[in-house]
């Protein structure tokens, strides 16, 4: 969702309350373009938020804690110079546009009062933020992003030249829309494109749902007929209406997150006017209204920015073991003429008196297949009886070769199994902490260099016991669910008991599944118990988007884990399978 001219208009209006008061300090967060200041209007402290993150860029005020680098920029250096200690006189909006302009009282290093001008150009990938000097032909100076006049045909952003707005559209105020400016519009333009480009205020998304409203398809050409113009003009009238009454009706919507399990609502729009119908949260105030859409939206981005990171780190590590693995086979599969060169040694020494000194190669009669000639290599710089012994010693290489390449082979398949398990586990994750617990665990095991913040290795994470998920059955039961490999052990072979049962999705990665008991031959579960608790396996595992399968249970006393092996790495035996469809697949 776009931040659009009537969202900064809103939110400037909670800032001009603040007009007069001190600018006491200027801090950045660890997001990059995102600055706050700290402004003191008696009797307390308010925070404005500036930020010209491209997918986030707007001005609020704002509650928030946020986390802060160990340097500042030089840009916030600057700013801080500038700007602190300062009284705001004057925070107003270029027409309907996306810039915000800041007006200060500043004194110079000598005690001369200045003028000066912070202005937030919030205009996505062009969003900037820039210092300009009143009283010195509005001179520059500093900005977030300097443009040179080779990189930006309109105006160029650059210390000490005149600062100018970005281009400004022709465009009509909401409340001068009629019929006749309506039926202007160009034929061959889409609906919503039209309404961005010449009526000031609405974004994309607002046109969008506006249009949606009045039975308008926002990709056709707007429409001629008078009733539909009727309704549109009227929508735009009352835009103006609340502009000019500061009637503002703040509101978030939520859907489902995109693609992911992150157990937290994705906001899909947010606006100050009441443009959409159906559920959605409102807000009494624009500020919390963006603080909530914004801090959601970080939490999105950090865990999809996360999981794709380790995904990536992961699919590496993968594919190393995989090419591995496939050299590990060709070199095992070397090894099988250990046989024949163990035949060629028995023949050589069996017929050594038939063979001629310094010869090249011999056929002999091969005895293990019904005396069938067959050619035997020799070298010549060697004896018979040293040509035989060399084959011995060729199979008695490849011997350990073969067993030391069967371990390889054990090994990297093992390897591979977990690596596959891991990324599961970012696949099932449904925090943000439970993606930095398999970042932990993949740097434990040594899959992932460990990661830094701020410069600083990270601190290492207190010991306390593995959490685990819990889902209700129909009948009341409780099942305990694995969160991650570490879960997974911690459940099964420290928390579960012995008569309690334990599922676990076939030969593929997944989630430890524990139906606590005790349960007996005289005290079992019924068949819909088990199929609940089996598809609930089924859902946390690899194969939760598939229809019938397999799952694995059996009682926990049956379940036990190899020395030495890899996290969530069980064997297990006396188990029975059901075959069943996970539960977002019923």
């Amino acid at each position: 969702m776009a931040f659009d001219g009537f969202t900064l208009a809103a939110a400037l209006a909670e800032v001009q309350d603040l007009e007069g008061g001190k600018i006491q300090k200027i801090q950045e967060t660890e997001q990059s373009g995102e600055f706050v200041l700290n402004i003191y209007q008696a009797p307390k402290v308010a925070r404005l938020l500036i930020s010209t993150d491209p997918k986030a860029a707007r001005l609020h005020l704002t509650k928030r804690r946020f986390r802060h680098p160990r340097a500042p920029s030089h840009f916030c250096m600057t700013l801080r110079k500038h700007l602190q200690g300062t009284v705001l006189r004057r925070a107003r909006q270029v027409g309907l546009d996306r810039v915000a302009i800041l007006s200060v009282d500043a004194f110079d290093d000598l005690g001369h009062q200045r003028k000066l001008s912070l202005i937030a150009e919030t205009m996505d990938r062009f969003s900037n933020l820039i210092l300009i000097a009143n009283d010195d032909d509005d001179k520059i100076l500093a900005a977030e992003r300097f443009a040179p006049p080779g990189r930006n045909a309109f105006r160029s952003v650059l210390p000490g030249h005149p600062y100018h707005l970005p281009p400004q559209k022709d465009t009509v105020h909401p409340a001068e829309v009629n019929r006749d400016v309506l039926k202007s519009a160009d034929s061959d333009m889409p609906a919503w494109r039209w309404i961005v480009q010449h009526i000031a205020g609405p974004g994309p998304d607002l046109a969008h749902q506006l249009l949606e409203q009045v039975g308008v398809t926002p990709t056709d050409p707007l429409p001629t007929e008078d009733d539909i113009l009727e309704r549109l003009t009227a929508r735009f009238h009352d835009f103006g209406r609340r502009l000019a009454e500061k009637g503002w009706c703040p509101w978030i919507t939520y859907t489902r997150a995109r693609n992911v399990r992150l157990a937290l609502p994705y906001p899909s729009a947010f606006g100050v006017f009441p443009t959409v119908e159906g559920p959605k949260r409102t807000f009494r105030r624009v500020s919390t209204m963006l603080d909530a859409y914004f801090a959601l939206m970080e939490k999105h981005r950090e865990f999809e920015n996360l999981q794709q990171d380790l995904r990536r780190q992961l699919k590496q590590q993968e594919k190393g073991i995989d090419r591995r693995l496939h050299k590990q086979k060709r070199d095992f599969a070397r090894t099988r003429q250990a046989e024949k060169f163990r035949r060629f040694g028995e023949l050589l020494t069996t017929f050594m008196h038939q063979i001629p000194g310094k010869a090249t190669s011999v056929t002999l009669p091969d005895y293990y297949q019904e005396n069938k000639p067959v050619e035997i290599p020799l070298d010549p710089r060697r004896s018979p009886s040293n040509n035989a012994a060399h084959y011995f010693h060729e199979y008695r290489r490849m011997q350990r070769t073969m067993i030391k390449a069967r371990r390889q082979i054990q090994r990297s398949r093992r390897a591979l199994r977990y690596v596959q398990s891991l990324l599961h586990q970012l696949d099932q994750a449904e925090t943000l902490e439970e993606l930095k617990e398999t970042q932990e665990e993949a740097e434990a095991e040594g899959l992932l260099r460990k990661s830094k913040t701020n410069g600083r290795a990270r601190p290492a994470k207190s010991a306390s016991r593995p959490r685990y998920r819990t889902r209700r059955l129909a009948n009341g039961l409780t099942l305990n669910i694995g969160r991650n490999n570490r879960s997974n052990d911690y459940l099964t072979m420290k928390r579960a008991k012995d008569d309690d049962l334990w599922f676990h999705v076939k030969d593929l990665p997944g989630s430890h599944v524990i139906l606590p008991g005790p349960w007996s031959e005289a005290n079992w579960p019924d068949a819909k118990t088990l199929e609940e608790a089996a598809q609930w396996a089924a859902y946390y595992s690899a194969a939760h988007q598939s229809a019938n399968v397999p799952v694995d249970y059996t009682k926990v006393k049956h379940v036990t884990k190899p020395k030495g092996a890899k996290p969530g790495m069980v064997n297990y035996r006396h188990h029975k399978t059901l075959y069943v469809t996970p539960p977002n697949r019923v």
